[in-house]
């Protein structure tokens, strides 16, 4: 699969990870895509994640709405930190931007929001996981 393919409406979670452990492959294997770059972008991620949480807890349907409206903020600004990193790095301008940005589209068009945020969450934990495995292959 190709990451502008993706749709978190129809994607099944065999193909989710196989992406994953596609990318990651490809991120040490060609990219030269080391942890820390990886880890930047990720730990946004785990703030995105943490705040999806809150706004899934909460009683409240107005704040839940405001969590989740800043929540699609953060997702979609991920791809300006993301283009920023691509400009300033090749190992990241080639294949991980383009699934990043791949990924926040998928979740941005798709219908079921919270399924597709879920997805988007375990698809970016996988490409770290794998791609600490094939790095210290």
């Amino acid at each position: 699969m190709k990451p502008e393919d993706l749709n978190f409406d129809t994607i099944q979670a065999q193909e989710l990870n196989q992406l994953a452990k596609d990318s990651a492959s490809t991120f040490v294997q060609k990219d030269r895509l080391k942890t820390h770059q990886l880890r930047n972008v990720f730990s946004a991620i785990e703030k995105m994640r943490t705040l999806y949480k809150q706004a899934q807890r909460e009683r409240d349907e107005a704040k839940k709405k405001e969590k989740m409206e800043k929540l699609k903020m953060q997702l979609i600004f991920l791809k300006p930190k993301i283009a920023y990193a691509a400009g300033r790095q090749r190992s990241v301008r080639y294949n991980f931007f383009p699934l990043v940005e791949a990924a926040v589209d998928a979740v941005d068009n798709a219908k079921d929001k919270d399924g597709a945020y879920q997805k988007f969450f375990a698809l970016m934990e996988s490409v770290v996981g794998y791609h600490k495995f094939f790095e210290s292959k």
